[in-house]
C-alpha cells in the first residue's frame, strides 16, 4: 500500500504497520497445545470470516476438492447445500472467544472466488490490505496460510509463521512434504508474535518511527 500511495504522488512520510495489533485478555487454550501431529492425524485447517459463496466461493471448491486435510469453519453465510463432503462447521463464534476455544492447526488468509490467489476483486485486494483476520488467527496461536503475493505474504516469509502458496490446491502436496519439527517451528515463532500484538507492540513501533521522522522524541 505504501508503494502504490507513493506512485500515486502521495508526499507525505509514510510508515509500515506490518500487521494491525490484536488487543484481549483471552490466550488460546489446551486444544490448540495439544497438537496429536506425528500420530496419524491429518491437519486441520481453519477458516474465520464469511462463509456465503458470493464473498468466498473458494471455501466450497476447496471442501469438495479431494483432500487428506481437515476443514473447520467458524462463521456466518454457510451454505451447507453447496457441499459434497464433510467440513466441520462451527457457527459464529466471537473474537474474544474465539480465541481461547479456536481448533486447527491452521488458519487461512484468503478471499474471493478460485482456489488460485487473487482472483476476484477481494482476491486482489490481498495484495494491498492487512487483513485483521491474520491478527485474529495468530493470536489463536495459529501458522497461516496465505497467498504468496498479498502484502503480509513478505511478513509470513520474514517471520517464519506459515505457508505462503499461489493456490490452495498445492496445500496437499505441502502438507505431505511438512515434517512436524518444521510445523512446531512455525508455532514457535507464532507464539513470539501473538505476545507482541497481545501488548500494541506494533502500533508502539510505528508511532516512534514517525515520531523520529517529524524530530519528536519520547
Amino acid at each position: 500500500m505504501k508503494e502504490w500511495l507513493e506512485k500515486k504522488g502521495i508526499k507525505a512520510k509514510l510508515q509500515i504497520l506490518e500487521i494491525f495489533d490484536y488487543l484481549s485478555a483471552n490466550r488460546q487454550g489446551t486444544e490448540i497445545k495439544s497438537l496429536g501431529l506425528g500420530l496419524g492425524r491429518p491437519y486441520r485447517v481453519m477458516f474465520a470470516g464469511v462463509l456465503a459463496s458470493c464473498h468466498n466461493d473458494f471455501l466450497y471448491q476447496m471442501a469438495n476438492a479431494p483432500r487428506s486435510y481437515e476443514l473447520i469453519f467458524y462463521g456466518s453465510g454457510f451454505e451447507p447445500d453447496r457441499l459434497h463432503a464433510e467440513v466441520n462447521f462451527k457457527g459464529f463464534v466471537s473474537s474474544d472467544d474465539l480465541i481461547a476455544t479456536a481448533e486447527g492447526d491452521f488458519g487461512i488468509v484468503w478471499y474471493g472466488p478460485a482456489l488460485e490467489g487473487g482472483k476476484g476483486p477481494l482476491g486482489e485486494y490481498l495484495q494491498y490490505n492487512a487483513p485483521h483476520k491474520m491478527s485474529l488467527y495468530i493470536r489463536c496461536g495459529l501458522p497461516v496460510i496465505i497467498w504468496e503475493k498479498a502484502g503480509l505474504s513478505s511478513f509470513v516469509r520474514d517471520n517464519k509463521i506459515g505457508i505462503c502458496i499461489s493456490s490452495l490446491e498445492e496445500l496437499e502436496d505441502v502438507f505431505t512434504r511438512m515434517t512436524v519439527e518444521e510445523y512446531q517451528e512455525m508455532k514457535r515463532n507464532v507464539k513470539k508474535i501473538n505476545d507482541r500484538l497481545s501488548r500494541g507492540f506494533y502500533t508502539f513501533e510505528v508511532i516512534k518511527r514517525a515520531c523520529a521522522d517529524l524530530d519528536i522524541f519520547f
